[in-house]
């Protein structure tokens, strides 16, 4: 009779992928250690529940390496405490593919659980306990939380015990804490970790304008090769033997009169010798992907150019002012086809005849045209609604003892200066206990504040070192 099926995969499968074993209703709580959790797409079985990896390279729609790897200790058999760390991680690892509800998760995203699942073995074995009772136990969750060096793995953790808490302890077999009682342990927690990566002196000016200076001039470089590099790239992609090394093309069996040009002579064919050599490019098959991510790595870190103010502090915006720029026009001081352009609200590719491709895609990374007008009141107002105690300021008037330093006359000119004090109880619109924390390492640095048409300075009321924000 055959066996009534409890739970299946919940994985994406194409058709040439063959699926890992159905979970039974004979089989129990916890899976057999022969149970077949990979399979390769002709069916052969790569990996069971026992192994201490889990091979799921199969289940990658481009065969991208995969492997769930147990043993947290490193290499060699492992102690009998390691040893049961390791099983509860399966057991964990099974109820997530196989009982979890809601989409299926990427081989990345097990990949991130993974992790963290070996550092709460770590953490169990530093204390003499199983996994089982740090995630069911409000002080053991709380004291590995606590520790600094695991903030990034939060993220994983708080779906993880959720997951948990809805199956229930007759699926899990241990209890865990209720989603509300996870969350009053997490959130002081993230709280704290997020206000301590917020960035609180501010970068000079002369380093940020170097910054942006240096991924300009990446961004510049690369839209010179950027269409001799592509026709290399699709070259390379079409044929595996492009580029290749002859010595590689031999050893693979391909005759000499069929042999591909080695990727130095390819450099020469499409003229970018010279651009690997300044980049400091390996000149083979790697080289030319690290170029692609170095530029793709500029691209990113000139989109994000926000960055957050410390609770407590204080932010300054310049921004021209609406109404003064209306009454110009109504004034006849300027004319109506100027009108928009004046405003600089539009990049130049919209003022170019034939912009190229390239540059029509790169013009919202590399200008900053503004995206919103205000008059002082409507600014105030926003302000006020997202956790500001803001105010209307003139001219070189505020509360940042250096702002003659900083603010440049040109720039009050037909302009508006709203300062606002980031309330500390103030928590910014939307979930701040979901909101994915950013580590100071991984933000963009803003532009130049001296040299963009709206700028905000902030410092903390007690006149220390300040953030920088722009809006």
């Amino acid at each position: 009779m055959k066996a009534k099926i409890a739970y299946e995969p919940n994985i994406d499968l194409s058709d040439s992928m063959v699926a890992p074993d159905s979970w039974t209703f004979s089989i129990g709580a916890v899976l057999p250690d022969d149970f077949v959790v990979c399979r390769k797409r002709n069916g052969e079985v790569v990996s069971r529940y026992g192994d201490a990896t889990w091979d799921r390279t199969h289940y990658h729609p481009r065969n991208v390496a995969c492997t769930l790897v147990f043993n947290y200790w490193g290499n060699g058999v492992g102690s009998p405490q390691q040893q049961d760390l390791a099983a509860e991680m399966r057991f964990l690892m099974s109820i997530l593919i196989y009982k979890r509800p809601g989409h299926p998760l990427s081989n990345r995203s097990l990949g991130h659980y993974i992790s963290m699942l070996r550092e709460v073995a770590k953490f169990s074995e530093a204390n003499g306990c199983r996994i089982q009772d740090v995630l069911g136990s409000r002080d053991l969750l709380k004291w590995f939380s606590s520790d600094d060096s695991k903030a990034h793995y939060l993220s994983c953790l708080t779906p993880l015990l959720k997951v948990l808490y809805l199956l229930g302890q007759k699926e899990v077999v241990f209890s865990v804490p209720s989603a509300a009682d996870v969350e009053n342990i997490l959130r002081p927690i993230m709280v704290r970790l997020k206000d301590r990566n917020n960035q609180h002196p501010p970068i000079p000016t002369k380093i940020y304008s170097s910054i942006i200076s240096a991924l300009k001039k990446e961004l510049d470089d690369w839209e010179a090769v950027e269409k001799r590099y592509i026709a290399l790239l699709l070259d390379c992609l079409k044929d595996p033997f492009m580029g290749r090394h002859p010595e590689h093309q031999k050893n693979q069996g391909v005759k000499k009169k069929d042999r591909r040009l080695d990727f130095e002579a390819m450099l020469r064919k499409y003229d970018l010798e010279a651009y690997f050599m300044e980049k400091a490019l390996a000149k083979q098959i790697q080289g030319l992907a690290t170029g692609l991510v170095t530029v793709m790595e500029a691209a990113r870190r000139y989109i994000i150019v926000f960055r957050v103010l410390k609770p407590g502090g204080l932010i300054r915006i310049v921004v021209p002012d609406l109404a003064a720029n209306v009454q110009h026009y109504l004034n006849g001081k300027t004319r109506a086809d100027y009108f928009l352009e004046g405003m600089e609200i539009l990049y130049s590719t919209d003022r170019t005849p034939n912009p190229s491709r390239l540059k029509k895609l790169l013009a919202p990374l590399l200008e900053y045209p503004h995206k919103c007008y205000y008059d002082a009141s409507a600014l105030i107002e926003i302000m006020d609604k997202i956790g500001f105690d803001a105010e209307n300021m003139k001219p070189f008037e505020s509360r940042l003892p250096e702002i003659r330093d900083i603010e440049i006359e040109g720039r009050t000119q037909y302009a508006i200066m709203i300062e606002g004090i980031k309330i500390p109880e103030a928590r910014p619109i939307g979930n701040s206990f979901e909101r994915e924390l950013i580590p100071l390492s991984s933000m963009a640095l803003p532009n130049d504040a001296e040299s963009l048409p709206g700028e905000a300075v902030g410092e903390p009321v007690e006149n220390k070192a300040t953030p920088v924000e722009h809006t």
